[in-house]
């Protein structure tokens, strides 16, 4: 065990760096866990708890570069080869007395184009694939929340589109429309459908 000592007034640093290099590669820095029979060893990175300001934060990002790309952020679940692989769990923690924490997935502004947000869940071959879920939070006393899908705008050409486009398959999927007070389909759009008869 590592640890820094305590203070009345700012707590000790700790600070863990990979050597510089000004003709090759820097060094590399490697935190793991240990191996065991059973579970292996878990790391943990938490930011210290604050009484009467904030707690502290945690930051993770890649390093800069002049000429060349900057370096990739990669949060990977570990493998498995006879069970299920592990989660990736990105969630913000719930607060009593104020709003939750926001959860935000952006790219950086560019002058040429801007970065991709991509969703995807991984094919499979002997059963269904994954699904993808958006749903927004319950409310007891005030109006539910929205999901909002916006094409970009553009001020010298035209805007950007939104395509709801159902899976290919022996026979194609479609896109519904559901009523979400009986949980009923009022509308279907598929290769050979466009169904509205169920909207009153």
């Amino acid at each position: 065990a590592i640890s820094v000592g305590s203070g009345d007034g700012n707590g000790g640093s700790f600070s863990l760096d990979s050597g510089a290099s000004s003709s090759g590669s820097g060094g590399n820095l490697n935190l793991t866990s240990g191996n065991g029979d059973n579970s292996g060893g878990v790391i943990s990175v938490i930011g210290g708890s604050g009484y009467s300001l904030s707690g502290g934060s945690i930051s993770l990002s890649g390093g800069s570069s002049l000429s060349s790309s900057g370096g990739d952020v990669s949060v990977s679940s570990g493998a498995s080869t006879s069970a299920d692989s592990g989660v990736v769990a990105f969630s913000t923690s719930s607060a009593p007395l104020g709003s939750s924490g926001l959860l935000s997935l952006s790219t950086g502004s560019s002058s040429s184009s801007s970065g991709i947000i991509s969703l995807s869940s991984g094919d499979s071959t002997t059963s269904s694939s994954g699904s993808i879920s958006l749903s927004v939070g319950d409310s007891v006393s005030a109006s539910g929340s929205h999901i909002n899908l916006n094409a970009g705008a553009n001020t010298g050409g035209p805007g950007g589109s939104v395509y709801l486009k159902a899976g290919a398959g022996t026979s194609s999927g479609s896109v519904y429309f559901v009523n979400p007070s009986t949980d009923s389909n009022f509308g279907v759009i598929s290769d050979s459908t466009f169904d509205f008869s169920g909207l009153s």
